[in-house]
């Protein structure tokens, strides 16, 4: 029989608001054991997950007391978080993607030795320009 049941180690993850290292200092044992209890015992991992969301929502309804209060900040988080599909937020994502969504194809293509020369020779002069333009 384990020294530490499930159900002991359930009181002690429920008191820590499952946090394994303070759960396990309240148990007098090595994180590890409450660890490896977590990824074989569903009872144990569900106390964990349940408590884990009870900790986001208890943030969530902070935040909204925030927005209700009018705090600048959390209307903003609330904004780029919670409202990005009405178009909140301050960079635009996409997703590239090839034919039918497969991968992006792109083909090297060499360049002759004379092209190469062609092309340093007018980044030279440009550049050359920009100096000028820069030293007046």
């Amino acid at each position: 029989m384990p020294r530490y049941t499930d159900g002991k180690i359930i009181e002690a993850l429920e008191k820590a608001r499952g946090m394994v290292y303070v759960a396990a200092r309240l148990l007098k044992c090595d994180p590890i054991t409450i660890k490896r209890r977590i990824e074989v015992s569903d009872k144990v991992r569900a106390v964990v997950e349940a408590q884990s969301e009870l900790f986001l929502d208890t943030a969530e309804l902070k935040l909204i007391e925030a927005v209700n209060s009018g705090e600048q900040w959390a209307v903003q988080f609330a904004l780029k978080t919670k409202g990005r599909g009405r178009g909140y937020v301050e960079r635009q994502e996409h997703a590239l993607g090839g034919m039918d969504g497969g991968p992006v194809e792109v083909t090297a293509v060499p360049y002759a030795e004379d092209e190469l020369t062609e092309w340093r020779q007018r980044q030279q002069k440009r550049l050359q320009g920009t100096a000028r333009v820069l030293n007046g």
